[in-house]
């Protein structure tokens, strides 16, 4: 709780601006990508969570370019925010997070391709 408030703290000390970039990043992702972004925001598990990296990954230029703009416009208090919502993680959480992507098995990328061409 303590960690996705950390989170949500982040959002909220954002200017109109900087919340409306980053709500553009996510309506700009398809419903199975901010599904995905819902998840890691909820510390799923190690699946939901690389998916959540392989849906940015999976996304147009436009859409990466969005989502870190609504990062670099936060102020220093606001990106420390953020990232002190990782380094509240327990240990596991956080290397389970940058992981992530090491961790992801071939059939749990191959699943969540599938996802996206449908």
């Amino acid at each position: 709780n303590t960690e996705v408030s950390e989170f949500q703290n982040a959002n909220s000390m954002c200017t109109n601006t900087e919340v409306s970039e980053f709500q553009n990043a996510n309506s700009m992702c398809t419903n199975t990508e901010v599904s995905e972004f819902q998840n890691a925001n909820s510390m799923c598990t190690n699946t939901e969570v690389s998916e959540f990296q392989n849906a940015n990954s999976m996304c147009t230029n436009t859409e990466v370019s969005e989502f870190q703009n609504a990062n670099s416009m936060c102020t220093n208090t606001e990106v420390s925010e953020f990232q002190n919502a990782n380094s509240m993680c327990t240990n596991t959480e956080v290397s389970e997070f940058q992981n992530a992507n090491s961790m992801c098995t071939n059939t749990e990328v191959s699943e969540f391709q599938k996802k996206q061409e449908r």
